[in-house]
C-alpha cells in the first residue's frame, strides 16, 4: 500500500519531466552557442524574511551564484523563442536585521529550473519572460540580539524548502544577459514527507497540467505571439498565489506549521558559454 501511494504521487511529476513530442516538432535549434550551453549567473538582491506571528520583518542584502546549462529554441509555428535553464545555486544573506538590532546570517543552496518564452531582438538578442522554481536547503545563524521564539526551529539547523521565481531576462548577445526578477523561498521548520508530497502534487496539477496545457493551446491557436506574456502571468501569478496559501500552513491544504518566507527582488547578470 505504501509503494502504491508513492507511485500515485510521483506519476504527475514524472510526466511533467518527460519531453513533449508534439512541442519538439514545432521547434528547431538556433544559436548553437545556446544549445546545452554552460551558464554562470550572479545576482544581487534586497531580501525580506518573515514568519507568521513573528512581528517585525527582517531585511537586508543578499547575493547568489548560479551554475548550470541553458537552452534557447526557436518555435517553428511562430516567431518566438523558448528558453530552458537548469542550475544549482549558492546564496547568502549576510546581514538580515530588524529595528530591535537582531541580526541573522542565512545561507542557502539548492537546484532549480527556469522556463518560458520570449521575442527575438534583432539577430542576436532576445526578450524573455521566465518563471520557475526548485528546492533548497538553508542554514541560519543569529549574529546579534536576543532569541526569537518564532525562529528557533531554523537556527543552527539545516532546513529543507521550496523556491518559486519570475524573471524578465534581456539577452543582449548570445553570451551576455541581464535580468530583473522576484524570488520567494519557503523554508520549512520540519519536513513532513507525506504532506509535502500531497501538497506538491496539487501544485503540479495546477501549474503544469492546467496552466501548462492552456499555454500549449495558445501556441497552436491564431495568436501564438500572446503565449510568452500569458505563460509568464499565469505561472508567476499561480506561484505567488500558492505561496500565499503556504504562509500559515507550509503543506497546504494539510495541517502543518507556518514556514519562514524569504522574498527577494533580484538583479542578475548571466553569462552563457
Amino acid at each position: 500500500m505504501l509503494r502504491s501511494a508513492v507511485g500515485i504521487l510521483l506519476v504527475p511529476l514524472l510526466l511533467w519531466a518527460q519531453p513533449n513530442d508534439e512541442e519538439k516538432e514545432w521547434m528547431v535549434f538556433r544559436w548553437s552557442s545556446f544549445v546545452e550551453a554552460p551558464s554562470l549567473g550572479v545576482s544581487g538582491s534586497v531580501a525580506q524574511l518573515q514568519r507568521e506571528e513573528m512581528g517585525l520583518r527582517f531585511r537586508g542584502p543578499a547575493v547568489a551564484l548560479r551554475l548550470g546549462s541553458a537552452e534557447l529554441r526557436m518555435l517553428r509555428s511562430a516567431p518566438l523563442e523558448q528558453y530552458e535553464h537548469s542550475y544549482g545555486f549558492l546564496a547568502v544573506a549576510p546581514s538580515l536585521h530588524r529595528a530591535d538590532t537582531l541580526q541573522l546570517r542565512w545561507w542557502r543552496f539548492g537546484v532549480g529550473r527556469q522556463q518560458g518564452y520570449g521575442y527575438r531582438l534583432g539577430s542576436r538578442g532576445a526578450f524573455l519572460l521566465l518563471s520557475g522554481g526548485g528546492v533548497h536547503w538553508s542554514h541560519s545563524t543569529r549574529v546579534e540580539g536576543a532569541d526569537v521564539e518564532a525562529l528557533q526551529p531554523f537556527e543552527q539547523k539545516l532546513r529543507f524548502g521550496s523556491v518559486r521565481e519570475g524573471m524578465v531576462l534581456v539577452q543582449l548577445t548570445p553570451v551576455l544577459g541581464i535580468g530583473l526578477g522576484f524570488e520567494r523561498a519557503v523554508i520549512f521548520p520540519a519536513h513532513l514527507v507525506w504532506k509535502h508530497l500531497g501538497s506538491t502534487l496539487i501544485e503540479v496539477v495546477g501549474a503544469e497540467v492546467i496552466v501548462g496545457g492552456f499555454v500549449r493551446r495558445i501556441l497552436k491557436a491564431r495568436v501564438p505571439q500572446a503565449a510568452p506574456v500569458v505563460n509568464f502571468l499565469l505561472r508567476s501569478g499561480f506561484a505567488m498565489g500558492w505561496t500565499e496559501l503556504l504562509r500559515k500552513r507550509m503543506n497546504w491544504p494539510f495541517d502543518s506549521p507556518p514556514p519562514a518566507v524569504l522574498d527577494q527582488l533580484q538583479f542578475s547578470v548571466q553569462l552563457l558559454f
